[in-house]
């Protein structure tokens, strides 16, 4: 993704971080709002319902949690 994004001229950081004891959509969340990011852009794939509505899904709390724009793709 990087490469794609650097042909067209834009800025970003590559980050892997460790979760600890938080959630996954925490962790993303805290990390932006800790660095001062502007926009998370993230990945998502759709869970068959039953498996959603049990267990919920990161791409779901990062829309209820995040404070910065979201940019998902699928």
């Amino acid at each position: 993704m990087q490469t794609v994004l650097d042909r067209h001229d834009v800025n970003m950081t590559l980050t892997e971080l460790s979760r600890g004891r938080k959630s996954i959509a925490g962790t993303l969340v805290h990390h932006c709002e800790t660095t001062g990011e502007g926009l998370l852009v993230k990945g998502a794939y759709e869970h068959p319902p039953l498996r959603e509505g049990f267990i919920g899904g990161v791409t779901h709390d990062i829309a209820l949690r995040a404070s910065i724009p979201v940019l998902t793709s699928r």
